[in-house]
């Protein structure tokens, strides 16, 4: 069972990276705040599901977020940095993720030790509300929508 919604998860995640890969990602902040909908919905259906069969649909339904959210990281990093730098700056980035994927599953089979796997869902959502209402503060505050152009495109 858990190969089978790791399988739903993933295979959501990688439809959601091709969909991004045919409608190519002009404004990031609007996947970005989707994707933060989405997984906040996700994990509270998670957490409150009452069948294997909705276990398994909102794990399908988390894969969602995890491939439009990746593919936007890999934009915001492409648009950011000048060529020179982006391979520095894409392996810092999958540093921090690989640290990311090791900790978590911890912090939250502790929590599952205490309240169940599915309550230990609703651990994430704080997460997912921080993140929501950072990437708001920084959409105000800072061209977050970078569109078309990279830093130092000297290819044009």
């Amino acid at each position: 069972m858990v190969a089978l919604s790791f399988s739903l998860y993933f295979l959501t995640s990688f439809f959601s990276r091709m969909l991004m890969v045919v409608r190519l990602v002009n404004r990031v902040l609007i996947p970005i705040s989707v994707s933060l909908i989405i997984a906040f919905i996700g994990l509270l259906g998670i957490s409150f599901s009452s069948s294997l069969f909705q276990f398994l649909l909102w794990m399908a339904i988390l894969g969602i977020p995890h491939g439009f959210t990746y593919t936007v990281s890999l934009t915001i990093l492409s648009r950011g940095f000048p060529d020179q730098r982006i391979l520095a700056a894409n392996s810092l980035f999958f540093s921090l993720m690989s640290i990311v994927a090791v900790i978590t599953p911890l912090l939250v089979g502790y929590v599952a030790s205490l309240v169940g796997i599915s309550k230990s869902f609703l651990s994430l959502e704080p997460l997912v509300i921080f993140s929501l209402a950072a990437i708001t503060i920084l959409s105000k505050r800072s061209n977050l929508e970078m569109r078309y152009t990279k830093v130092d495109n000297k290819r044009n």
